[in-house]
């Protein structure tokens, strides 16, 4: 008789691309690990099954059916995640953008010294808006910028204004695109869970394989101050892949020893 088990953690889920895909500017291969999960917090399989009857008789009784396997679902969470993987999460394009290519809008309180000068932040590109922090009226037109000391002169000494103007960012940037996909294809999963024996407590690992998974995930962000740390969901569809009568939509193996014992 055999013993049984216990299914634990998904701890690791490495996806592959089933073609050559291009991710800002890189080619993966459909060898490569495109994506590595490392710290999933709840992960769910879900078959789903459909199932076709043959009925007949004066009763119309169900005489022959057939079930199959029309797709698994699943989904896991991961509490933090790098750059690629929130797009990946998300399904959303990944580009890199260039020194002064990405315009940021800007909004400074700022008290004027007694010279009647206000040193901006960042250097404006484009008009530059001056409001009466009191009043809010638009004192923009009485008011000077000078390009050379990045500074707005002209207010009244110790005068509180609301400046709004935009600001070329300096520096390199990844844009993550929403509604631009990343991915087109099919992926490949792999992944790893720990297998507990219930009588005699040996730990074993299992291996999970899909084929052939397509992402279903999209953008989906709660921010906020009373809002938890956002927490990266992702989900997408196991389709059967093989010929007739020897379909796999996914696999789960049993191994005879923890091949990642060092991983608690």
């Amino acid at each position: 008789m055999e013993n049984e088990f216990s299914l634990r953690e998904l701890y690791s889920v490495k996806i592959k691309p089933t073609r050559p895909i291009d991710i800002n500017g890189y080619t993966f291969q459909p060898d490569q690990v495109l994506m590595d999960f490392d710290k999933i917090q709840i992960a769910n399989f879900q078959e789903v099954l459909k199932e076709y009857k043959a009925n007949g008789g004066w009763d119309g009784r169900t005489l022959v059916n057939w079930k199959f396997t029309d797709r698994v679902n699943l989904v896991f969470t991961q509490g933090i995640f790098s750059q690629i993987q929130f797009n990946l999460l998300n399904d959303a394009g990944l580009i890199s953008l260039g020194k002064d290519s990405l315009e940021i809008s800007e909004r400074e309180v700022l008290e004027a010294d007694e010279n009647g000068q206000m040193k901006l932040k960042w250097r404006p590109n484009g008009a530059i808006y001056v409001y009466d922090e009191e009043t809010g009226k638009d004192v923009s037109s009485s008011l000077n910028y000078s390009t050379k000391s990045e500074a707005i002169y002209g207010a009244a000494p110790y005068k509180t204004y609301i400046v709004d103007y935009s600001f070329l960012y300096d520096k390199l940037a990844k844009q993550a695109k929403v509604g631009h996909r990343l991915l087109s294809g099919y992926l490949y999963l792999e992944g790893r869970t720990k297998i507990k024996d219930d009588i005699t407590g040996d730990v074993k690992t299992g291996i999970i394989k899909i084929p052939r998974l397509h992402i279903t995930s999209g953008l989906n962000l709660t921010l906020g101050t009373g809002a938890n740390p956002q927490v990266g969901t992702f989900q997408g569809e196991a389709y059967p892949i093989g010929k007739k009568g020897e379909e796999i939509t996914m696999s789960i193996t049993f191994l005879e020893d923890d091949i990642d014992s060092d991983i608690q």
